[in-house]
């Protein structure tokens, strides 16, 4: 009984730190290299969806997002040392930041083709253009102006 107990308890002890090992291990966000990337990569496609992003910012991003993967990729075949991941940090963190303020730059610009909403099925429509979160205004060739208003979240 004595002998059950203590195996119970040494068991229970050690599956409980486990877990928070490994996490310490990993760092900060957890296997994060290679989360970071792929959180990186659906944060331009939505930029570029929403309209908070041209093409030509996305181009850029993804050209960036492109050598970041490529250096992790040849980083990681031998095994990153702790120089390697925190340039590879670095460089995910800048990219970060330029993510952020290239969608927060407040300037309005034509929604790319592929996401833009058909208004109300019409084909003569022009374009659209960002007008503040969420909201679009719509050109037609017939000078009607239309505001479309989309919840992104």
């Amino acid at each position: 009984m004595k002998h059950s107990i203590t195996t119970l308890l040494i068991t229970t002890s050690l599956a409980l730190l486990l877990p928070a090992s490994s996490a310490l291990a990993q760092g900060r966000y957890g296997s994060n290299i290679d989360q970071r990337l792929k959180r990186q990569e659906r944060r331009i496609e939505q930029g570029l969806r929403s309209g908070e992003l041209t093409r030509r910012e996305a181009r850029q991003l993804r050209k960036k997002h492109r050598r970041i993967s490529h250096l992790y990729e040849d980083s990681s075949q031998h095994g990153l040392s702790k120089p390697e991941r925190r340039r590879l940090e670095r460089k995910l963190n800048r990219l970060s930041d330029s993510i952020y303020s290239l969608k927060h730059n407040e300037i309005k610009r034509p929604l790319h083709r592929a996401y833009a909403p058909k208004a109300f099925g019409h084909s003569h429509f022009q374009g659209y253009q960002r007008h503040g979160r969420g909201d679009y205004i719509a050109f037609s060739d017939k000078g009607m102006r239309l505001m479309l208003r989309f919840d992104d979240r």
